[in-house]
């Protein structure tokens, strides 16, 4: 049951997206990062209820199913307002079949490449932040604080970042994201400070909120491809990247603890993350032009 729902649950992410990828097109103006605020909203949701469900002694099968047939009545409720096509490939520059499809792949590789880079960033301070509160600062019962101020930035960052988007461009504001993640996670990793480096994450999740929406937009607008097709691409990076994250990070903390841990895996994911989604970005960007005549 738990591997079907792991297999559902990437479905539904494809076709969320796409979902949001028709709707942004069509409204032309930036939506995406509204979105997946809404999705953390329902993540912090979903942990309130639990919580309360288990305070008021709620057992889990009744809990989970009362969540299920409030999930299915919404989407029953929303189902005749979706688009039932994905959206047609973007326009090549290439003539020739074998090149396109080299290009395509290429393309592909990159937006996984850089979906590893995005979700090592976001497993990083969302599920192992307490751990480094608790190992590097001796936090004891505020071990947590992390992680919430993390999340806390990401969902401030993703209900501003449509209309920054629209204020400074997605050049300048993938750039200026990259350079908060980056000093975040130098401040979080490098201070002996609680208080400091809880601000550091405060500072990485700010940055961190607008690679997913960002990275999810290009992956549908990939060159060649489909939108369902390019999605899919950066989703097999983005559940690759999340388990090699785990593993990664657990190793190298139990050998050389949880700061290194930290600097190894942010290094390492902020590479993937700046080389790919700036390659990418240039790849979207670029308008595609005529195929030249043959004989012209």
């Amino acid at each position: 049951v738990l591997s079907a729902l792991g297999i559902l649950d990437v479905l539904n992410d494809v076709a969320m997206n796409t979902q949001g990828v028709i709707a942004q097109a069509r409204m032309s103006r930036p939506i995406m990062n509204r979105l997946h605020a809404a999705w953390s909203l329902g993540f912090t949701s979903g942990a309130l209820v639990g919580a309360a469900a288990a305070a008021a002694r709620i057992g889990i099968r009744w809990h989970l199913c009362i969540v299920g047939a409030v999930l299915l009545a919404t989407v029953h409720t929303v189902r005749r307002r979706l688009d039932p096509v994905d959206p047609p490939p973007t326009p090549h520059t290439e003539n020739a079949g074998t090149a396109k499809r080299q290009r395509v792949s290429g393309l592909a590789v990159l937006v996984a490449l850089a979906a590893i880079g995005a979700i090592g960033l976001e497993v990083l301070p969302n599920d192992w932040a307490a751990v480094l509160m608790r190992d590097a600062f001796d936090a004891g019962r505020f071990a947590g604080l992390g992680t919430v101020a993390c999340a806390g930035a990401m969902l401030i960052g993703r209900l501003a970042g449509d209309h920054v988007l629209m204020r400074v461009g997605e050049h300048r504001l993938l750039v200026g994201a990259q350079v908060l993640v980056g000093a975040g996670a130098a401040i979080t990793v490098a201070t002996p400070f609680t208080a400091v480096a809880v601000t550091g994450l405060v500072v990485w999740g700010l940055g961190l909120s607008v690679f997913f929406p960002s990275l999810y937009s290009m992956a549908a607008r990939l060159p060649g491809t489909s939108a369902g097709a390019g999605l899919g691409s950066m989703l097999f990076g983005q559940r690759s990247g999340a388990l090699l994250v785990a593993v990664s990070t657990g190793a190298v903390g139990e050998w050389q603890g949880m700061r290194a841990a930290f600097a190894v895996v942010a290094g390492v994911s902020f590479v993937l993350l700046a080389v790919g989604m700036n390659r990418l970005r240039m790849a979207v960007a670029t308008p595609a032009t005529p195929a030249t005549p043959a004989g012209a």
